[in-house]
């Protein structure tokens, strides 16, 4: 005994009635990815294309510009906490050269003011060879 079952399928073409079904095509189509197999019911197609290809451009545009912005903000953040960065890697710098010196010229050099010094948390006086 042989069961014969035949399925009709039905082919529907998207329709934009619903909102996230379009924005998901317009993002299909701003990476690339969109299908214009429906531009055969469009009554004016050229209209269409312009629409399509400056929805697409500004999308770049807007991009783009969100790019630069993000950027700059980052630009202006750096530029403002690099001098504190450099103040404090000079700063180090001193330390570590004040303490590789030997004693005997370390004695030599210093200029005889105490000033007070943070570090870690407490405070530390110690004189400076400035």
């Amino acid at each position: 005994m042989k069961v014969s079952s035949t399925r009709t399928f039905e082919c529907r073409r998207p329709s934009y009635n619903n909102i996230r079904f379009t924005a998901l095509e317009l993002f299909k189509f701003t990476i690339g990815m969109g299908d214009l197999e429906f531009t055969d019911r469009v009554e004016y197609i050229e209209v269409f294309y312009m629409l399509l290809i400056s929805y697409i451009l500004l999308t770049y545009i807007m991009l783009l510009n969100m790019l630069i912005a993000l950027m700059s903000d980052t630009v202006e953040r750096v530029s403002r906490e690099s001098e504190s960065i450099w103040r404090l890697q000079r700063s180090l710098t001193i330390l570590d050269l004040e303490g590789s010196l030997p004693r005997s010229l370390s004695n030599r050099l210093q200029s005889g003011i105490m000033n007070k010094l943070c570090l870690d948390g407490g405070q530390v006086c110690r004189p400076f060879f400035r």
